[in-house]
């Protein structure tokens, strides 16, 4: 954390179209904060959410992370700087 800023870089190995990874945190695997990271229509893009229990994150409409930068190549996926 610099400035109030937390940066964090994610590759993500053999992830396809239509498939997403995440980053969650919170005290333990339940009640999270997270960030997805999605392939959609072959488009990389980020969204967050939260998770109520231990079933998929109910998604913001609107994210509440800055991206950065993304990069996504042959079914890796580089994310990098979310603030």
């Amino acid at each position: 954390v610099v400035d109030g800023e937390l940066t964090i870089e994610v590759t993500t190995d053999n992830m396809g179209n239509n498939e997403w990874s995440a980053v969650g945190f919170g005290p333990d695997m339940s009640d999270l904060s997270v960030v997805v990271f999605q392939v959609k229509d072959s488009k990389p893009s980020v969204v967050t959410g939260a998770t109520q229990g231990y079933g998929a994150p109910a998604l913001d409409s609107t994210p509440s992370v800055n991206l950065q930068s993304v990069n996504y190549n042959s079914h890796r996926y580089h994310q990098l700087r979310l603030d």
